[in-house]
């Protein structure tokens, strides 16, 4: 199988984060990141538990994600956590509806 996608959304995605799979969370299991992106309008959203302007921000973010999705919009946010342990991470990502790489992957 091709590392890169024929989409170059996806493809620019893969070469900024090398995230081959991401985490889906309903089904607790890793997904092919270029299945889960194709043909998508890509969010990359850096955030951490720690910081207090982004926690701040992320349930503005969850409203607008969920209105686009709503309407239809083919739209995903890529969620990559700084934070620095896993323990943070699920307590912060609880609050998400959208994809994270693994952070064994990290």
């Amino acid at each position: 199988r091709s590392r890169h996608s024929t989409d170059p959304r996806t493809d620019a995605f893969l070469r900024l984060t090398h995230a081959q799979a991401l985490w889906q969370v309903e089904s607790d299991s890793v997904v092919d990141t270029t299945e889960a992106l194709k043909g998508k309008l890509v969010g990359i959203y850096f955030s951490a538990h720690w910081c207090q302007s982004c926690r701040g921000f992320t349930p503005k973010l969850v409203e607008r994600y969920t209105e686009l999705k709503t309407q239809g919009t083919d739209f995903e946010i890529v969620f990559v956590s700084s934070d620095r342990d896993e323990e943070a991470f699920k307590e912060y990502f609880a609050s998400m509806p959208w994809l994270p790489p693994p952070l064994s992957g990290r």
